[in-house]
């Protein structure tokens, strides 16, 4: 099985011909007090490679941490495979280990080890990975099969040239991915500052800009504000739980009673589906037979829906609205409010103070972080008068339209760059461009014109 481009179906050898395969492993009998960086499979991306190490004693290690690695070696997934987590190692001052969950490919000498990394980043080898492995839910692949999928392997000189046009070529694009990443977060962090801004009384606005770390509010969104008469406006100061006329907890679904609500079925929002502000519909969400007596609650629509464990201070949306009955999982809560406090207005309330009312509402655990829901119930927010509010909440959804969707255009290019960076990477493994001359004829150029506008300012 093969999916390499027949120009290089001469060069094809078998992977454990080009390199060594799971060269080493920690014995049992090591110090106990030997500390090293341990690599696992959640810390491993294609695009990325390494993006994270945790320090770690032998004996206080998991039982996969026994493969060790060095500069130049190369991991990939044999579990999971779906991930494509595949790595090459750099250089470190403390020793490496890598999780049995991956293999550690190391060049033999005939290999360029720079190239071997590119190779198997390739989408013919990750592909070739990923249908020989077995299993549905925890696909594997066997190290005796990924040893004998085939691979090019040209000549050292040629090897060299390769790998050393991908890490000049790739360098440049993961530059632009980086500019990028960068717009995203600055326009994040303006967006929460404009938020907190809009929803924070005028008298407030110095603390407001101590919580966020000493940032200036937008002058545009205060003078927006004060045009609609909002600053002038008098604020109530009480507690949340004030406000409050109705809370529902989440849980599992059960189907121990089949008196269903809503025709038996309604969407089912869990912390991954927090990826938009509204949930509108049942589309992409898993819908359940939510019944009475399940502990799992239907929550009406115009809740406001919001993270409460399981990472909440990892989510960059922690709040949501619905315009149809869901049910939550147990990582979340609803609250519904009186006349008083619009749900809107309390969500963009959330968003714009999330980063310190997150933390003063949290329990730090083991393993999760956790909302105290009576902190939260009897912290204070100070709101206007509803049609106030309605005047804030209209102007910071135009406002944050324009954002959001600036962003989305931004991700939008990342992947498309992402997208290049791969099939680049293909195309000079497996012979379709000449390396050689690739970079005079401006040609990276062109194809990032193509593919990502220039950053915006």
């Amino acid at each position: 099985m093969t999916n390499w481009d027949g120009k290089v179906h001469s060069l094809l050898r078998p992977l454990k011909r080009c390199c060594h395969v799971n060269p080493a492993v920690l014995p049992e009998a090591t110090d106990p007090d030997w500390e090293f960086d341990y690599i696992d499979i959640g810390s491993v991306s294609l695009s990325e490679g390494v993006t994270r190490k945790e320090r770690m004693r032998f004996s206080a290690s998991p039982s996969r941490a026994r493969q060790p690695v060095s500069e130049g070696d190369v991991l990939v997934a044999t579990v999971r495979t779906y991930l494509k987590a595949i790595a090459a190692i750099q250089e470190s001052d403390a020793p490496q280990v890598a999780s049995t969950g991956f293999a550690v490919l190391r060049a033999r000498e005939e290999t360029e080890p720079r190239f071997l990394y590119r190779i198997v980043q390739s989408n013919p080898f990750v592909e070739q990975v990923v249908a020989q492995s077995v299993g549905v839910s925890y696909p594997a692949i066997n190290p005796s099969t990924l040893s004998n999928i085939k691979i090019p392997l040209p000549d050292i000189e040629t090897q060299t040239a390769i790998a050393d046009f991908l890490d000049r070529e790739t360098a440049r694009i993961d530059r632009l991915i980086e500019k990028k990443h960068r717009l995203v977060e600055l326009l994040g962090e303006k967006r929460s500052t404009m938020i907190a801004s809009a929803v924070t009384p005028a008298k407030d606005h110095g603390r407001a800009r101590a919580d966020s770390g000493g940032k200036h509010t937008d002058s545009r969104v205060s003078a927006k504000l004060v045009a609609q008469d909002v600053t002038t406006a008098s604020w109530d100061r009480r507690k949340i739980k004030y406000h409050l006329a109705a809370f529902y907890g989440g849980g599992t679904p059960s189907t121990e009673n089949l008196e269903f609500w809503v025709d038996g079925i309604i969407p089912w929002v869990t912390p991954k589906d927090m990826k938009r502000r509204m949930i509108d519909s049942a589309e992409d969400l898993i819908t359940i037979h939510a019944v009475k007596n399940s502990a799992t609650n239907m929550v009406p629509p115009y809740s406001v829906l919001m993270v409460v464990r399981s990472g909440i201070l990892k989510h960059s949306l922690p709040v949501a609205l619905n315009t149809v009955p869901v049910a939550l999982n147990q990582d979340m809560k609803a609250f519904r409010f009186r006349s008083t406090l619009i749900p809107e207005f309390f969500a963009y309330w959330i968003e714009g103070q999330q980063k310190h009312k997150l933390l003063e509402w949290c329990q730090i655990g083991a393993t999760v972080d956790n909302v105290d829901i009576d902190a939260m119930l009897n912290g204070q927010i100070a709101v206007p008068d509803v049609a106030t509010q309605r005047k804030i909440v209209d102007f910071l959804e135009i406002r944050t339209a324009t954002m959001d969707s600036l962003k989305d255009k931004t991700d939008a290019s990342i992947d498309r760059l992402k997208e290049y960076r791969s099939a680049l990477i293909t195309a000079a493994v497996t012979g379709q461009i000449d390396v050689a001359t690739w970079g005079n004829r401006g040609c990276t150029e062109r194809h990032l014109d193509q593919v990502g506008e220039e950053v915006p300012a």
